[in-house]
């Protein structure tokens, strides 16, 4: 486990991200513990978008994670936020309450771009890579303050 903590540059708790920040990697689900999946429960692939909705230009994020449900009391931060989003947590629920839309957290993301959700209204993306968008911001109480899922 050491020796992966420093090749790939993970902590415990912390979550694998390739294929330009659209890949997760969560848990036991690594390339090269293929060993430890087949002793506990096999992983499978998910898309993530929240709103879980249609939204236009938008691309998901692909996580990869264990498909049985977990305790989710040890996690924290990215592995924790997915897990439980994913409906993967046996004792907990995903903390997302509020949509990203348009006009919340005005102050920040002053490049942001707006696009529709099921024809119905207007939420907030970011380019990420070339003419890749994506969402993912928890979206404070107040409203005011947004947070990048990686910093969650």
């Amino acid at each position: 486990s050491s020796g992966i903590t420093a090749e790939w540059g993970l902590r415990p708790g912390s979550v694998r991200t390739t294929d330009k920040g659209l890949t997760k990697s969560l848990s036991y689900c690594l390339p090269g513990l293929s060993d430890l999946e087949q002793l506990t429960d096999r992983c499978v692939t998910e898309k993530h978008i929240y709103p879980d909705k249609n939204i236009f230009g938008v691309t998901k994020t692909s996580v990869i994670l264990p498909h049985k449900k977990q305790t989710c009391d040890h996690m924290y931060g990215e592995q924790y936020f997915y897990t439980s989003c994913t409906g993967r947590c046996i004792n907990a629920t995903c903390p997302l309450r509020n949509v990203p839309r348009y006009e919340v957290c005005p102050d920040q993301y002053p490049h942001r771009i707006g696009t529709i959700v099921n024809n119905e209204y207007l939420i907030f993306v970011t380019k990420s890579y070339g003419n890749i968008y994506t969402s993912r911001y928890f979206v404070c109480d107040d409203k005011i303050k947004c947070i990048e899922y990686s910093k969650v």
